[in-house]
């Protein structure tokens, strides 16, 4: 019985593993387009980083209810830019034209 438990929970783990990595599982946009990464949103891992690095108590701060992915957190950011400190302003950069 306990071999049959374990071997449930692991297929359950292998089902959620390949569920998390399909397209489908992916979120969406209000468009139905894959969400951005905040990884891509933010241009690289690199920029991530520096970004989360520069900007985390803001973020905390101004944004603590904004889920994160497809750029939402960047977006609140940009929308508290006059209450940024200036290495978190310098972070983000410019905020991006509109379409």
């Amino acid at each position: 019985m306990f071999v049959g438990l374990l071997v449930s929970i692991a297929l359950f783990s292998v089902d959620i593993a390949v569920a998390a990595n399909s397209p489908s599982a992916k979120p969406k946009d209000a468009s139905g387009q894959t969400e951005q990464t905040p990884e891509q949103a933010a241009g690289g891992f690199a920029n991530l980083m520096r970004m989360k690095k520069a900007c985390e108590p803001e973020a905390k701060r101004f944004c603590p209810d904004v889920k994160p992915g497809g750029g939402r957190i960047l977006q609140c950011l940009h929308q508290h830019e006059s209450d940024l400190s200036p290495g978190c302003q310098e972070a983000i950069g410019p905020r991006p034209a509109k379409p």
